[in-house]
Order: C-alpha cells, then sequence, then structure tokens
C-alpha cells in the first residue's frame, strides 16, 4: 500500500490526476483500515468537480489512524479533512498542536502539498488560507529527535 500511495502522491504532484486516483484507490482497496492520507488526496481530486464526493473522502479520512504518517503529516491531513466538513476551528487547533512535531523534510511545502491547496481553491474550501498559513509558518526550532530524516512523510 506504501508504494502504491507514494506513486498516487508523486503522480497527483504531477497533476496526472486519473493515474493518481487508480493508485490512491488501490491503497484504500489494500489498506481500508489506514487511508488518511490517499483519502485526503482523493477528496482533492474530486472537490472542484464534486465537493459532496470529496466531503466523503474526508469523513473515511477522519476515521483513519494515519499510523504510518509523521505526526505533522497526520496533523496536515486532517487539518484539511476538518476544513472540508466546515470544522475549520478543529483543523487550525490541529495544526498548531502538530507544529512542533515537523521534521525537517515537512518545513516547506512540496509540489504535492501545493497542488493540494490549488485544488481546493475553486470552489474554495473553507478556511484554506489560514491552513496554508498555519503549514507554511515554521516553528522556531525542531525538536532535535524530529530532525532524523523520515521517508514516510505523506
Amino acid at each position: 500500500p506504501s508504494l502504491h500511495f507514494n506513486k498516487g502522491d508523486l503522480l497527483f504532484s504531477l497533476s496526472q490526476l486519473d493515474d493518481a486516483q487508480a493508485e490512491l484507490l488501490a491503497v484504500t482497496r489494500l489498506r481500508p483500515d489506514d487511508v488518511l492520507g490517499a483519502a485526503v488526496l482523493l477528496a482533492a481530486i474530486s472537490w472542484p468537480t464534486n465537493p459532496e464526493r470529496a466531503r466523503q473522502y474526508f469523513q473515511s479520512a477522519l476515521s483513519s489512524p494515519g499510523e504510518l504518517l509523521t505526526p505533522f503529516t497526520r496533523a496536515y491531513y486532517r487539518a484539511i479533512a476538518l476544513a472540508g466538513l466546515d470544522r475549520t476551528d478543529e483543523a487550525a487547533a490541529e495544526l498548531t498542536a502538530a507544529a512542533d512535531t515537523r521534521t525537517d523534510r515537512e518545513l516547506e511545502l512540496d509540489d504535492s502539498d501545493d497542488k493540494l491547496f490549488e485544488r481546493f481553491r475553486d470552489p474554495p474550501l473553507p478556511g484554506l488560507d489560514t491552513l496554508r498559513r498555519l503549514v507554511e509558518s515554521a516553528p522556531s526550532q525542531i525538536p532535535p529527535d524530529n530532525q532524523k530524516a523520515n521517508p514516510s512523510t505523506h
């Protein structure tokens, strides 16, 4: 499932959304009890044309533990899902609480993150600008035990 997620995430960042969707759906079939990242990316693919379907993916995302994700990435995906369900205060609180758990690889937005925010522009995801500001504001210092490279950040 992780290989499918990583491939889906890469394809998503390259705007190859049909191919990304196929890989992400494979994650949901192979690991149905832990689909947080895949569900949020599937919601992003659906959002511009079918916000109701995207909200179903957000519900799935929130019921998922995100066990394979770093604490900040888990909070990031949960915050997007919460915002997509109009729970913007909870979304901001989730990101704020996880800010100091960022690894060095999570301090800057990558192509997939940029694409994710772009997909939620029209129609606008509630609280999108606030979430982006929170993600882009780096904590003053990364805790030493979070500076290790972690290949599975999403």
